[in-house]
């Protein structure tokens, strides 16, 4: 029971820092791609 939720809160934390890798990713390429447009 308790190693189950354990498990559900670690897939919880990784899901969440996956996303917010990807999205700082995201966000560094789009920053990158509009410095470049626009100097």
């Amino acid at each position: 029971m308790v190693l189950g939720m354990f498990k559900v809160i670690v897939m919880g934390l990784g899901a969440g820092v996956g996303v917010g890798v990807v999205g700082a990713g995201v966000v560094g390429v789009v920053g990158r791609g509009a410095r470049l447009y626009f100097l």
